[in-house]
């Protein structure tokens, strides 16, 4: 299959090289030509190859392990892979920089403050000559002199909320010119948000409507977005002239968040979508960044998480399985490499998932989901209200219930005939619904269209002006609380240590139970296991994902035997396989029965991952 289809459809596999100053090398060698093969990595010398971890560094830094980082690209080229080159953005170490190069580069903020209040770590600001020059000739050098295919640009999202308004003089005339206000009166709003976790836990909501209701705040975050997107757009278009050819141009948007969301769907600046989602190996569940980054590229573009573990390193299992759940929703997993360099059977794990990707790229290249039920997310009204968490909450409730679902965007995604193609809606804290959306919403509603609503939906309209209308029906549930952050806050904390993990709202499951007549797939699985429904051609895929691992205060894996997946047959489906790198071959045929308009499957037991594929 041509790579580049490959990448088009958003389901490249990019294996995450070891640092290669590594004992194990970077792990490339062994992976073969295939479309998924992309390594992602991080070249010697860029501070981030390192513990503890250094922070961004010069030019000159990076050029004294030319090297090594050519003897990475040999390895690379060997395998007949491309490799994209990790950098950060909008921060850098003062160590590694004179006082005058800091001065040409640094934010300035009405409050300084290290970045991730680490000493040293300095924010830049990307309107500053400087910084943009230092940012050109690194990617410059990295791609032209080391051979990289592109770039993976780390902490995206940053340089946009208030807290982040640099006040400098290229900002302020900037801002001045193309908005035709004064930057320095929306820096005084910083008094006002300066804790952010004190602004939401101690203010009621009238109060935080009140400090919100800024028109001028949000013209703002509108030019902020803007400048950010055009500042990308410009400097790829610099780089590419400078290098000759295209490049790659992927973002660690950190997906939960609405100033990334939104410039990633207005200005698609970037070939795909990141999302660091923080301490997430399981039994946390990194579903939402998937499918938000597929919403996002409406499954054109790469989506992939970095994550990390508390206790120390992960175990072979927990990078297996992180890996599978990746693919398995749509997206790739890159781990952190430092793990690599400390335990050499990570190799040997993330090298079989990948390898297997390869023999088995034409079905994951072709798959297309099936959704159940759709989530709608709204980044007006995550930005300019308080729509938060819940949309992550929602999507981990409904993994927990084996439930097959998509997410959408609103602002780009609703309208009436779109809303009639739906299942289930799940309006989740949405409190911003401007009059036309809550229009189409009521319309739906009132034919009898099936919505769960939870918290605080449509409060009031994009003129922050109160509204005492709800959407009804004889298919509404509403959930006044917000049931998805509860649950996703609370998920790992059950009732006692042997099952650790928080059940469903039972009242969102009757919802659910009630308004899904349908369901395109059921099982016997229980709530450590994630699945999801695809399609490709004439055959039914269910992913299932085993999340079984690193509970009870000890990491021992374990299985889920004698698995029922049942789907239905439409006449046409006639026998079932599962396909697996747990047993040997990557493929076995499953026991069948026929129960009326479904045909059922049993997998005799479920390691860390597998397909169940229908076939006719």
């Amino acid at each position: 299959m041509d790579k580049k289809s490959i990448f088009k459809r958003g389901r490249i596999r990019m294996l995450a090289t070891n640092s290669p100053k590594s004992p194990e090398g970077c792990g490339v060698e062994n992976l073969g030509p295939c479309g998924f093969n992309f390594a992602y990595g991080t070249y010697a010398g860029v501070g981030s190859d390192s513990f503890p971890f250094k922070g961004p560094v010069s030019l000159k830094e990076l050029k004294e392990n030319e090297e090594i980082n050519l003897e990475l690209m040999e390895k690379v080229k060997a395998a007949k892979v491309k490799f994209i080159a990790y950098t950060n953005f909008a921060n850098f170490r003062e160590g590694a920089f004179s006082k005058k190069e800091v001065e040409a580069m640094a934010a300035e903020h009405l409050k300084f403050r290290w970045t991730f209040d680490m000493p040293g770590r300095r924010y830049a600001c990307f309107n500053k000559p400087a910084f943009r020059k230092f940012l050109f000739d690194k990617c410059v050098y990295m791609i032209k002199d080391l051979g990289a295919t592109g770039i993976g640009w780390d902490n995206v999202g940053m340089q946009v909320g208030a807290k982040m308004n640099c006040v400098c003089k290229y900002c302020r005339e900037k801002y001045s010119q193309e908005v035709g206000e004064n930057l320095d009166e929306i820096g005084t709003r910083e008094a006002i948000l300066e804790d952010a976790e004190v602004h939401q836990k101690n203010k009621t909501f009238k109060e935080e409507k009140k400090e919100w209701e800024n028109t001028k705040y949000r013209r703002y975050l509108e030019w902020r977005e803007r400048d950010q997107a055009e500042f990308f757009k410009k400097l790829r278009e610099d780089v590419e002239k400078a290098v000759g050819r295209k490049v790659i141009w992927l973002a660690n948007g950190h997906l939960i968040g609405a100033y990334y969301v939104k410039r990633a769907i207005k200005y698609h600046q970037f070939d795909g979508n990141g999302n660091e989602a923080g301490y997430t190996y399981p039994p946390n569940l990194n579903v939402y960044g998937y499918k938000m980054g597929t919403a996002i590229g409406q499954n054109k573009d790469i989506t992939y998480t970095w994550s990390r573990v508390r206790e120390s390193v992960p175990t072979s299992s927990m990078v297996k399985i992180m890996s599978a759940e990746a693919v398995a929703f749509g997206g790739t997993f890159i781990p952190w490499n430092i793990y690599f360099a400390c335990e050499p059977n990570l190799v040997n794990a993330q090298r079989k998932v990948t390898q297997f990707l390869a023999r088995w790229e034409e079905l994951y290249a072709s798959e297309e989901d099936i959704a159940d039920i759709t989530i709608l997310y709204s980044y007006n009204s995550e930005e300019y209200a308080s729509q938060s968490a819940e949309p992550k909450g929602i999507s981990e409730l409904l993994t927990d219930m084996c439930i097959p679902f998509e997410i959408a965007i609103l602002e780009r995604d609703l309208t009436l005939s779109w809303c009639k193609n739906k299942k289930v809606l799940i309006l989740p804290n949405i409190e911003m619904l401007s009059k036309n959306d809550f229009n189409i919403l009521k319309q739906f509603a009132d034919k009898g269209g099936r919505l769960i609503i939870t918290g605080n939906t449509g409060y009031f309209d994009e003129d922050y002006k109160v509204r005492k209308e709800k959407l009804k029906g004889k298919n509404v549930r509403w959930r006044e609380n917000c049931v998805g952050t509860e649950h996703s806050t609370n998920r790992l904390y059950g009732p006692d240590m042997a099952q650790m993990l928080k059940p469903p709202d039972e009242k969102f499951k009757k919802a659910v139970a009630e308004l899904l007549l349908e369901k395109s797939v059921e099982t016997n699985l229980q709530q450590t296991t994630g699945m999801n429904l695809t399609k490709n051609k004439e055959n039914i895929n269910v992913h299932l994902v085993n999340y079984d691992l690193n509970r009870y205060g000890h990491r021992k894996l374990g299985s889920a035997k004698n698995v029922r997946v049942a789907v239905k047959h439409q006449g046409r489906l006639s026998n079932a396989w599962y396909i697996s790198f747990d047993i040997p071959g990557d493929i076995m045929r499953l026991k069948t029965k026929k129960k009326g308009k479904w045909i059922e499957a049993l997998v005799p037991e479920l390691i860390h991952y597998g397909i169940v594929q229908f076939r006719q």
